[in-house]
């Protein structure tokens, strides 16, 4: 959470609207993506962080 823009978990209810979207009629022209649901981590990351991340640190 050390790298995440909201500085928080996400909630269940908040990744299941997210599969619920990918999963209904509205997302009919999405196809082959990665759809980050991560709270900003991967945004708030730089080199350093990554590192870091993957060390454990």
């Amino acid at each position: 959470m050390e790298f995440a823009a909201l500085k928080r978990f996400g909630r269940p209810d908040e990744i299941a609207e997210l599969l619920a979207f990918c999963a209904g009629d509205k997302p009919s022209y999405l196809t082959g993506t990665d759809i980050l649901c991560d709270g900003g981590t991967k945004a708030g990351l730089g080199i350093r962080g990554m590192l870091a991340m993957t060390r454990g640190a």
